[in-house]
């Protein structure tokens, strides 16, 4: 079982990665585009920009433990932990700046009138 078994879900996993990396930056560009400088624009935004930094972050330790650890079971289960963990913290975050959408509004919305 040499690595060219695994190069097939290497090239997948990579292109998912990649894929929800602009996906994450895009909606942080969404979030700090149509909040600007409210709650909800700097918490969503923020959070989805941390995201897209914890998942490049993810991959790029995940490759060096494969590449470079003799039996990486154990430590990348520790690193899925950690990560789960990352990602949850995260989306606490990205569930604060939702839940400031109907304020930041009402602040745009008086701002402009």
């Amino acid at each position: 079982m040499g690595s060219m078994g695994m190069q097939p879900f290497a090239i997948v996993h990579t292109i998912i990665t990649v894929v929800w990396v602009i996906l994450n930056l895009a909606l942080a560009a969404a979030f700090v585009f149509r909040f600007r400088k409210t709650g909800a624009g700097i918490a969503g935004g923020g959070a989805f920009l941390l995201l897209a930094l914890a998942r490049i972050l993810h991959s790029v330790i995940r490759f060096a433990v494969m590449k470079f650890t003799y039996d990486p079971m154990i430590t990348l289960m520790l690193l899925d932990v950690l990560f789960t963990l990352v990602y949850s913290l995260i989306t606490v975050i990205l569930a604060v700046g939702v839940a400031m959408i109907p304020m930041s509004l009402r602040k745009l919305a008086a701002g402009a009138a």
